[in-house]
């Protein structure tokens, strides 16, 4: 009876033992499988978005590209290159502009070159401190340039297309200009560009007082002794209260029989002023910009800019203007 029950007390032992290591490695094979699956369902990442390090997450989440995924890092850095723009592209600058050595705003000066300058696009495209900047060389040797003012040479300027319309890029003024023509002057021409102007120079901020200056000169007034142009009509209004601070005074040649009616963002009145002979000057690029009207085409203006290589702006493309009575 001693035997019987030893016997029956160890194979229950026996099958008791048994059952936990069954538990266990049912366990440990559900455990193996989680981590086969956990192992392919993050494989594309190396690190992931949001880690919890020492109960910091990462301030910046940050994928990196595997199994195509692009990173976010890389996303933000592509070059913002035109389609057309490739390797030893003619360049053209829009405005006065600095060539920097090193491809940001804080970097050293190589040179300003002035609005309209040739330059040639060398194949480097970095983004840093605000800007795309483009690799070139010139005369002036080699730097970078913000992409914001230069386009392709080789292109027509985007922001003033010519009407399709009118083959010739001046159509003869209306009657009551008669054979008066004005002569184009650039605000950057090296003979006045670096002039003083307010607390900068002509090059930079003188297209208003330039366009004004084209037009005293088409009307063949001159001043104190000299024909007008914008270095001898700078250095009068400098002299005799024409700016305040940096700002161009509209009544300031009144003098010289321009009468100043003052401004208007009215299309027609524009046109009506341009065909009666007055003196228009358009306000263009978003308000930034002036130029002198030539003549009116219906759909936009003839113009004389003084900054840019451009012959016409669209009714669209003006923001106002200012009128001179004769």
């Amino acid at each position: 009876m001693t035997f019987i029950t030893f016997q029956f007390a160890f194979r229950r032992n026996y099958y008791h033992k048994n059952k936990v290591m069954r538990v266990v490695l049912a366990v440990a094979v559900l455990a193996i499988l989680a981590y086969v699956v956990a192992a392919k369902r993050f494989a594309n990442f190396e690190k992931l978005p949001g880690v919890i390090r020492n109960k910091n997450v990462l301030a910046k989440p940050f994928f990196v590209k595997k199994a195509g995924f692009r990173t976010r890092a890389v996303e933000k850095a592509l070059p913002e290159l035109e389609s057309d723009l490739n390797n030893g592209a003619a360049l053209q600058a829009t405005a006065a502009l600095n060539v920097r050595r090193t491809a940001c705003t804080s970097g050293a000066k190589v040179t300003t070159v002035a609005a309209g300058a040739r330059m040639t696009y060398t194949g480097t495209s970095k983004t840093a401190c605000g800007y795309t900047w483009y690799s070139v060389r010139g005369s002036f040797g080699s730097g970078y340039v913000a992409s914001n003012y230069v386009r392709s040479a080789s292109t027509p300027s985007r922001p003033a297309p010519r009407p399709t319309s009118r083959p010739a890029p001046r159509p003869a003024p209306a009657t009551p200009r008669g054979n008066r023509s004005y002569p184009l002057f650039k605000q950057c021409d090296s003979r006045w560009g670096g002039n003083r102007l307010g607390s900068s120079t002509v090059c930079k901020i003188g297209c208003l007082m330039s366009s004004v200056s084209m037009a005293l000169n088409g009307l063949g007034k001159s001043i104190e002794g000299q024909s007008s142009n914008p270095g001898v009509l700078n250095r009068y209004l400098s002299s005799h209260g024409g700016y305040s601070g940096n700002l161009f005074i509209w009544s300031a040649v009144a003098k010289f029989g321009l009468k100043y009616a003052g401004q208007t963002t009215d299309k027609n009145a524009l046109h009506n002023a341009v065909k009666q002979g007055k003196v228009v000057v358009l306000n263009v690029r978003g308000g930034g910009h002036w130029v002198l009207a030539v003549a009116s085409t219906g759909s936009g203006f003839t113009v004389n800019d003084p900054g840019f290589s451009v012959g016409s702006y669209t009714n669209a493309q003006v923001v106002r203007g200012g009128i001179y009575n004769l």
